[in-house]
């Protein structure tokens, strides 16, 4: 048996490399603040829909209203960042979902929220997101380049679970206080990201608009993900882990209160665990100078992350709950930050966009998933649920790792 080696100090640089660009430390510290800003958002609308109402089939609405825009858009927001230089997707889709929390706080204020209102906002904030998601993660290649576009990704996948991690527990602790004191937290902190945004430059002398339709761009978007079988099996993957994992998150409030029934502190913890546990299998995946199979490390690390959550569906003890979520976070770590690795290095480089785009249209069905599981839960229970859609995902991903022989090679490129 091969010893274990411990990262060098050689490889504690390399964790940091991609940070050594000004551009993207900018752009970095821009991400960290919107995802902060989405995380917080995400469950305090959960909660406060929760307690609105007292329906977690609602809650599932409001979660699917936050995301069907990526179903409905997301493969055109991709051929919009082929098309479009530089950040303008991003500042057009931030200032609408400003806009959008700018008028939730108005309704709080004035007693004026209702659930149809709060739908409304959620479709107009996940339009904002369609927009901005494409663009942010393509600009990467354009602001790094090639060489350290690996560890940029790692480094734009832990500003995400650090947000994962932190903003349920930011959100369990502001809603102590009130929904609007939380809600107006996160339109600081959208705006705070737009500002840092302003100084990351990037030079367009490079940018070739391209001459072909919107349509057959498309086609060849298509064609690309559907010919290569790393980027298929990427696709599937994504649908399966969308539609019958991620949406147990939009039923942790549900879980918190009326499974474990903890207050909204401990509600954030639990919502953090597996952002913990994401943060800290981002950071040391970051510090491997060189990660032989990527392919490998996404398609085990959810199916890990899917049997973590079973096992979650079954506790009713919050220690073991808080527990398994934090270890489900180190599946979810290769999952997300090998991801959009495998996209961008397989993927050629003039369609980077629309395939972040197809990928989108696959991330898309996650609002579906999420009615799925609210539905199940208010006829099954909540538990049930969750138990039955992630061990179906289990299932079904075993049978593609078999079927692509990419997911158990030594190597992905």
């Amino acid at each position: 048996m091969a010893p274990i080696s411990l990262p060098t100090a050689q490889s504690r640089i390399h964790f940091f490399s991609a940070l050594s660009n000004h551009n993207y430390r900018y752009f970095w510290l821009a991400s960290v603040f919107t995802y902060q800003a989405r995380w917080i958002e995400i469950p305090a609308l959960g909660w406060i829909i929760l307690q609105l109402t007292n329906s977690p089939w609602l809650v599932g609405v409001v979660g699917f209203c936050g995301m069907f825009p990526m179903a409905l858009f997301g493969i055109f927001a991709g051929v919009l960042a082929d098309r479009t230089p530089g950040k303008k997707l991003i500042i057009l889709g931030q200032s609408i979902t400003i806009l959008a929390i700018a008028t939730l706080i108005v309704l709080l204020s004035y007693n004026l929220v209702a659930f149809w209102n709060i739908a409304i906002i959620s479709l107009i904030i996940g339009t904002g997101w369609t927009l901005d998601f494409p663009t942010r993660r393509s600009m990467i290649m354009h602001i790094i380049g090639e060489r350290n576009s690996s560890n940029a990704i790692i480094m734009d996948s832990i500003a995400f679970t650090i947000s994962i991690m932190m903003g349920p527990l930011y959100a369990g602790l502001l809603l102590t206080v009130n929904s609007i004191t939380t809600i107006a937290i996160v339109l600081c902190l959208y705006i705070c990201g737009l500002f840092i945004l302003q100084f990351v430059k990037i030079s367009n002398l490079h940018f070739h608009r391209p001459t072909n339709s919107s349509f057959e761009m498309l086609k060849e978007g298509f064609s690309q993900v559907l010919t290569n079988r790393l980027l298929l099996g990427v696709f599937i993957i994504t649908v399966v882990s969308n539609l019958l994992f991620f949406p147990f998150r939009a039923m942790i409030p549900v879980f918190a209160r009326d499974v474990l029934e903890v207050g909204t502190i401990l509600f954030g913890v639990l919502g953090s665990a597996s952002g913990i546990g994401a943060l800290i299998g981002s950071i040391f995946l970051g510090s491997i100078s060189e990660r032989k199979s990527p392919a490998r490390l996404f398609a085990y690390g959810v199916m890990f992350a899917m049997a973590m959550v079973c096992i979650f569906s079954l506790s009713r003890f919050y220690p073991l709950s808080v527990l398994v979520l934090f270890l489900s976070g180190f599946g979810i770590a290769g999952f997300a930050t090998m991801q959009f690795t495998l996209i961008l290095k397989g993927s050629s480089e003039n369609v980077r966009g629309r395939a972040i785009g197809i990928v989108m249209l696959a991330i898309g069905v996650q609002p579906f998933g999420i009615l799925l599981v609210g539905a199940t839960s208010e006829i099954l229970g909540v538990t049930t649920a969750v138990g039955i859609t992630s061990a179906l995902g289990v299932l079904l991903l075993i049978l593609v790792v078999l079927k692509f022989k990419v997911f158990r090679q030594a190597k992905s490129f």
